[in-house]
């Protein structure tokens, strides 16, 4: 029974004595009825708040089929893990490559070393072969030093070629991307540079009278120091590259950082927004479909569940909202069935009431009759006997008569009358 409903029904009741036991229980009962009262009042603000909240809040996608919530919700998780896994892989891609370029890198710094040390041994072995040149000859070590020096220089020029070709195939337009020390355009000039004067060299160096001739070997004395001042040029090139590759490198670590924050902060967004859509979509709607059962429970067949939304639970809602209409239209013909059989109960209790009222009327009607007979039974039958005697007195000779005879007569209509 609603608290409004019982609260009436406790007044329409009658208030008993002051001071008594049945007093107290009645103000008891009023005091709960109020406080049900007002529970259930509160309860129906708090749901149909939620409710507006919910229509409010979440609009048009509120409206939206159980699916096609669980899809959103889906397609937010897969962002989610795309974004984490993107910024992820992305990181790990940046490292590899990383590891790439300074492997590749390394070798190429290996190169360039190799390179400027070959260099430097070709120009010395053209210094010693210029000085054997202004030595005295004819000495049999002396040829036998020159002849080793030759065939050194030889040895060092093709290792330099050797080691300049094989440095000149990493600098290929394939591979020039992995480059990130020097530019390729740079790199490819410097070793174009050392190739040129490479030729150079071999040319001086096939002349026949290279080990007589003085000029000549000024000359490739002259080349030698700029084929070693290139070699120098690109190992100074290459240390300043691997510089500005490290500057480039902690840039790019600050970058990654600002993006690893960026995925991080819109991960977290997203799971909010996720968890927002999960609380209106699922949490909230239950929650008002569970309290709005709680309350037909209790019996408040009147209260109507309204979730906001277009989905299976407003479907549920709804199927709910026809049995508590259903069974409130069957209360108020069960209620209306009750006063009808109230009310032939009062009639028929008025009834037995009655008849009861009259049975004891009638019992007492023939206790005061059976009272009442009994004396009279004794005056008639006392009459009778005086009406025997006076009839005795009436009728006896003259001399004997005590009374006169028209005495006689009023006294045997009375007793007649008393008979």
């Amino acid at each position: 029974m609603p608290g409004r409903v019982a609260v009436l029904k406790i007044l329409q009741l009658p208030r008993p004595g002051k001071h008594s036991i049945f007093d107290f229980q009645w103000s008891l009962s009023l005091a709960v009825a109020a406080s049900w009262d007002v529970a259930v009042r509160s309860h129906r603000r708090s749901i149909t708040a939620s409710n507006r909240f919910a229509q409010g809040g979440c609009g048009v996608l509120a409206r939206r089929t159980i699916r096609t919530k669980l899809i959103i919700v889906l397609g937010l998780m897969i962002a989610v893990i795309v974004l984490l896994a993107s910024s992820a892989f992305w990181g790990l891609q940046r490292y590899r490559g990383l590891a790439d370029a300074i492997s590749l890198q390394a070798d190429e710094i290996a190169y360039t070393n190799r390179l400027s040390r070959s260099a430097e041994s070709i120009r010395d072995i053209g210094h010693r072969l210029r000085h054997l040149h202004g030595e005295n000859e004819g000495s049999p070590l002396l040829e036998h030093r020159r002849e080793n020096e030759t065939y050194l220089f030889e040895f060092a020029l093709r290792e330099f070629e050797r080691l300049l070709t094989s440095f000149k195939r990493r600098t290929e337009p394939a591979r020039s991307e992995k480059l990130l020390f020097i530019a390729p355009q740079k790199r490819l000039e410097s070793v174009e540079a050392m190739s040129a004067q490479l030729t150079k060299v071999w040319d001086i160096y096939a002349r026949p009278a290279i080990q007589r001739d003085e000029a000549s070997l000024s000359t490739l004395r002259q080349e030698l120091d700029v084929l070693a001042a290139e070699t120098e040029e690109l190992t100074t090139l290459m240390h300043s590259g691997m510089a500005a590759f490290s500057s480039n490198v902690r840039g790019e670590y600050r970058t990654w950082i600002i993006v690893t924050w960026i995925s991080l902060a819109a991960s977290i967004v997203i799971f909010v927004v996720l968890a927002g859509l999960f609380h209106s979509f699922v949490v909230k709607p239950f929650r008002t479909l569970i309290g709005g059962s709680r309350l037909v429970a209790a019996g408040q067949f009147d209260h109507h569940i309204d979730l906001g939304t277009g989905d299976e639970l407003s479907e549920l809602a709804g199927v709910v909202n026809a049995m508590t209409r259903r069974f409130r239209d069957t209360c108020v013909v069960l209620e209306q069935e009750r006063a009808d059989l109230d009310r032939q109960v009062r009639d028929r209790t008025r009834e037995v009431v009655q008849r009861e009222q009259l049975a004891s009327v009638g019992f007492l009607a023939a206790g005061v009759a059976h009272e009442i007979n009994n004396p009279l039974a004794s005056i008639a039958w006392s009459a009778e006997a005086l009406e025997s005697r006076l009839y005795d007195v009436i009728h006896c000779d003259e001399a004997l008569r005590t009374l006169a005879a028209d005495q006689a007569t009023v006294l045997g209509q009375n007793l007649r009358r008393i008979q």
